[in-house]
């Protein structure tokens, strides 16, 4: 049993980490969270990679209201239990909102929290590093009871309100907060690292860590790689099952974004190969080529961050990055006399957009829209509205 005395402690601090959120950057997405928060009886749910900001967010979100922060990380609360939730549920009485940071570990906590909310004219936020959050014991004890949302790292967009970086570096440093803050990329490889012991190995109690490790990192250093299950057996010793249960364990903890082939039949959507790319490419090695691959996965990235459903489409003779409600989307790093015929081709059948970073004002294409990567990333629902995709 965690004591009553420790409760709050840990009930105190959280004041002076609320206080000092007036410090911290503005998210897109923080207007329409607060709308949904007017909502009576209603916990939000902030859900995402670890180190995405999504603590700061939620500190932001009550920062000017009557309300209390509960870290569940914090090494006093570890042993915490279901019993012990029902000593907090006297210290959070009176607050109009309750911050809950990483509560999963807590077996059975869903139920309580639904008691909470049934029983109190409370209003909750909670915040957690693992899809686990999405389904399972939480999406049934709280269906009707919450409002989820995904927090990404910062946008290119965000990016640019906030500091002064160049798409070109971007695309290589990405978007987590005190990369970019304390410019030093070393920590995403730690949040790597973090992730894969953690919410992964940990988490899953994996045995084949060295087979998992060499896996994680393939795919982190190959953005938009198409998952072969005999691939992957190659540089590990494991089976086709392990590699897909692997796979999804990766998905779980929101380090990877998976991009599904696109096909009339569901059945081949299901079992095709899927293209994989990082959340974010701090995660990437700064040895990897090909800075096109980058610029794809930022794109990909951005489609995800916005709610678009993307897959890829690979013919005998054609590929194309990503379809969008049968519409094509292609991504160039540099758009040459040389290459565009080859860029345009397929995107002449879908019709569709292509996005590049240079030489995109020398190309003149009457069937398809020609833009520069800078300014779909600034505002990428504009230019998917114009292509009704």
């Amino acid at each position: 049993m965690i004591p009553v005395t420790v409760w709050r402690e840990v009930v105190e601090e959280g004041f002076e980490t609320i206080k000092n959120a007036e410090k911290t950057l503005e998210r897109d997405i923080e207007s329409r969270i607060e709308k949904e928060m007017d909502y009576v009886s209603l916990a939000t749910v902030l859900v995402g990679v670890r180190r995405s900001g999504k603590t700061t967010l939620a500190l932001r979100l009550v920062k000017k209201r009557n309300a209390c922060y509960i870290n569940f990380e914090d090494e006093r609360l570890l042993s915490a239990t279901l019993q012990d939730l029902t000593s907090l549920s006297k210290l959070i009485e009176g607050y109009d909102i309750v911050v809950l940071d990483e509560i999963q570990n807590i077996e059975g906590w869903p139920k309580w929290l639904r008691r909470m909310i049934d029983k109190r004219r409370q209003k909750f936020i909670v915040t957690g590093s693992n899809a686990s959050l999405l389904r399972g014991e939480y999406a049934s004890s709280l269906t009707g009871r919450k409002k989820t949302f995904v927090v990404y790292p910062f946008s290119y967009k965000e990016v640019k309100k906030h500091f002064s970086l160049s798409l070109e570096d971007y695309i290589q440093t990405g978007g987590f907060p005190e990369v970019l803050l304390k410019k030093d990329k070393e920590l995403a490889k730690e949040y790597a690292d973090d992730i894969l012991y953690r919410d992964i190995a940990m988490r899953h109690k994996v045995r084949e860590i060295n087979d998992l490790r060499k896996m994680y990192f393939h795919i982190l250093n190959n953005p938009g790689i198409i998952v072969s299950k005999k691939r992957l057996s190659a540089i590990t010793s494991l089976s086709s099952p392990t590699i897909r249960k692997f796979l999804s364990y990766m998905e779980e903890s929101f380090s990877i974004l998976t991009c599904k082939k696109y096909s009339r039949s569901a059945y081949e959507i299901m079992t095709q190969p899927q293209k994989v790319y990082p959340v974010d490419n701090g995660f990437v090695s700064e040895k990897t080529n090909g800075r096109g691959l980058l610029l794809e996965s930022v794109v990909y990235q951005t489609l995800s961050r916005i709610g678009v459903e993307a897959f890829y489409l690979r013919e005998k003779h054609y590929e194309v990055d990503f379809v969008v409600n049968s519409k094509g989307i292609q991504v160039t790093y540099s758009l040459t006399g040389e290459n565009a015929r080859r860029e345009l081709r397929p995107l002449k059948k879908l019709g569709g957009l292509l996005i590049a970073m240079y030489g995109y004002e020398y190309i003149d294409e009457r069937d398809v829209e020609i833009v520069s990567a800078e300014e779909f990333l600034l505002n990428p629902e504009q230019f998917l509205e114009n292509l009704k995709l």
